[in-house]
């Protein structure tokens, strides 16, 4: 991590006093949640965190020297057992979560460039307490992309999704199996032809 830090926080980490805190982010289909581990609202980046305290958790992705995706957790514990089926609605999977490591200054607020961390959400887990529940989320790192195959052939569908109105490829599924016997005469000629655009009315 320490790679990554700004020049800012490099200095707030080895001052003599230290405010670190999390901020954390999720982009539900209902509404973005924006949430920090304080207490009382945030102020940060034009938006405002709202506070989670010690009900909130966070189990951070492991470092490596290779380039791998490293997953992260996410909880939230104390929350009323009645809103568990606001949160298995949602279509979270797939959807960003971004996370700050911060520092605060004597007043409260954020210093400096926080650390960001990037991911999507993947996995949600529900253990009911009674009247509570806790919420774990998992979240896979942007690098997880590196591991889908991106498929792609030369074909005109191919070539319309990526480029449309593009006719380079056109004809190639029609002289796919034509024959072609170069240096005989009058060979059939069997490679079709693109029409000729209408002519327009003067």
């Amino acid at each position: 991590m320490a790679r990554d830090l700004t020049a800012g926080m490099v200095t707030e980490f080895t001052a003599g006093t230290l405010s670190p805190r999390l901020l954390a982010y999720f982009d539900f289909p209902s509404g973005a949640v924006r949430v920090w581990n304080g207490s009382g609202n945030l102020s940060w980046n034009t938006y405002t965190w709202s506070g989670i305290g010690t009900f909130g958790t966070f189990k951070p992705a492991q470092g490596g020297t290779d380039i791998s995706a490293q997953g992260a957790e996410f909880g939230l514990s104390g929350i009323p057992s009645s809103l568990i089926s606001t949160a298995l609605d949602e279509a979270y999977q797939n959807r960003d979560c971004e996370l700050w490591l911060a520092c605060l200054d004597s007043g409260g607020s954020v210093v400096s460039t926080p650390y960001k961390w990037a991911g999507r959400m993947d996995v949600m887990t529900i253990e009911e307490k009674g009247e509570t529940s806790d919420i774990r989320i998992t979240a896979e790192s942007r690098l997880i992309d590196l591991d889908k195959p991106r498929v792609r052939r030369y074909t005109n569908e191919d070539q319309q999704q990526e480029y449309s109105g593009d006719l380079g490829l056109e004809f190639v599924t029609a002289i796919a199996d034509i024959p072609i016997h170069w240096g005989a005469k009058n060979q059939e000629r069997t490679i079709p032809k693109r029409p000729n655009p209408p002519k327009s009315a003067v």
